[in-house]
């Protein structure tokens, strides 16, 4: 059986590989960002489907990133500090109430984006959903930055306590 000293280095371990996961999702993210930007503004202009093709894979990876971010990274930071938020929404407003995101409002409001993309709720206003899309990947890059910082700061005083 494994100490909790043991568990809790095995879900640090577990967390920076979140964190590796989260970043380098990030990258792609903001490599789409940078080529849909030159896209912009699609208000009355007809998108080819090379354009198309570029607006799918941000679309996949804002859904990606945000996944990594709310599933595995803010599930395992909670793990590791006791907590035990039971719903997605306590989930985002534990995370504001701990600095880990600036709002759980806006995070709320990417993951019913996210649903949106992944089931295609709204495949008839393609330029609206782009635009959402381009505005909220932006702010989730914000927020993986922000949790990055939240646990890199939180790491050092974790281990501590677990050396004292």
């Amino acid at each position: 059986m494994k100490t909790q000293d043991q568990k809790q280095e095995l879900l640090i371990k577990l967390l920076k590989e979140n964190f590796a996961d989260l970043l380098k999702a990030k990258e792609a993210l903001e490599f789409s960002m940078r080529k849909c930007n030159l896209l912009l503004p699609v208000k009355n202009k007809s998108l080819s489907n090379d354009d198309l093709e570029i607006f799918e894979a941000l679309t996949a990876r804002f859904a990606r990133a945000l996944d990594i971010l709310t599933q595995k990274t803010l599930t395992n930071i909670f793990v590791l500090i006791a907590e035990n938020p039971v719903s997605f929404i306590d989930k985002c407003q534990l995370a504001e109430k701990l600095g880990i995101i600036k709002s759980a409002t806006d995070l709320i409001a990417m993951r019913r984006l996210r649903n949106e993309i992944a089931h295609e709720y709204r495949s008839t206003d393609t330029e609206q959903l782009f635009i959402d899309i381009c505005k909220n990947a932006t702010e989730l890059c914000m927020m993986i930055e922000k949790a990055e910082i939240f646990f890199n700061t939180s790491l050092i005083h974790i281990k501590t306590a677990a050396v004292a």
